[in-house]
């Protein structure tokens, strides 16, 4: 009885190894400033994490070795870059949005990307309004542009990447935003 105990706990405790894999990059960037006026002095904390995710994932349709029988690929999926600035002022911790208001290219157009207090809109290079975006809980974008509605995130490079479904041919249209630097 007792084997089979111990068995049977070691291998429910060993289910936890063939999860799927997150790869996850972070980054904390801490700036302290101390500021004296008349009240006193006040130290200034400011706080930047960056956190890269990556989904790893085996894909089984996807083998690679001696005619394809070996072992199953793995895939990967873009990096997502997720950054959380905050502010402490004497313990008063206040969180700062990162601003992503800049100037995109796709396809030679130029498009501007302007902050507003909903989100942000976007503008063709002659002024009209293109479209707006709205943040979700996830990090990611709601994008709508007349009729249309996508979801939309920035890359690890910065770049504006917006995802359409098109019901015509069933399939996710992926249209990449270069950030104009």
């Amino acid at each position: 009885m007792k084997k089979f105990v111990i068995t049977t706990v070691l291998s429910l405790m060993s289910f936890g190894f063939y999860a799927q894999n997150l790869n996850v990059k972070s980054e904390t960037t801490t700036e302290v400033t101390t500021v004296k006026d008349s009240k006193g002095v006040k130290e200034v904390e400011k706080k930047v994490v960056t956190k890269e995710f990556q989904d790893v994932k085996v894909d089984d349709t996807k083998r690679h070795g001696k005619n394809g029988r070996n072992m199953p690929q793995v895939t990967t999926n873009p990096v997502e870059v997720v950054e959380t600035t905050s502010v402490s002022v004497d313990g008063d911790v206040k969180y700062v949005d990162v601003d992503r208001s800049a100037y995109y290219m796709y396809k030679g157009n130029k498009y501007q990307l302007k902050r507003n207090d909903k989100g942000y809109t976007f503008h063709a290079d002659n002024g009209n309004k293109n479209g707006f975006l709205r943040k979700t809980s996830d990090n990611h974008y709601i994008y709508v542009r007349g009729n249309e509605i996508s979801v939309g995130h920035f890359n690890a490079e910065g770049n504006l990447v917006i995802d359409t479904y098109d019901k015509d041919s069933d399939s996710i249209i992926t249209t990449i935003y270069t950030s104009a630097k």
